[in-house]
């Protein structure tokens, strides 16, 4: 699958590139916690995943980076679930 496919989708879905935009769009919870490494990290409660982002580099032009990962690891997940729907 293409990368750049995916990311024009969420462009037009969210009508935004901004991750912390696109995350709400999706119902994706953001949390800001106190870990130092790494600087972000997903969990899943009840399916549903939850960005988690170190309250140091919250409103830093870092954390839209680190949302960004983190959303991208969300998106590979939900691309893997429907392969392996189709398959099935």
């Amino acid at each position: 699958m293409r990368c750049d496919l995916i990311i024009e989708g969420l462009h037009q879905s969210a009508n935004t590139y901004d991750p912390f935009k696109i995350c709400e769009s999706l119902d994706v919870l953001l949390e800001y916690v106190d870990i130092e490494n790494p600087l972000g990290d997903t969990i899943y409660l009840h399916q549903k995943p939850i960005i988690m982002l170190a309250k140091k580099i919250k409103h830093s032009p870092q954390s839209y980076f680190v949302c960004a990962h983190e959303l991208g690891h969300i998106v590979n997940q939900l691309i893997i679930k429907v392969c392996k729907d189709i398959i099935h």
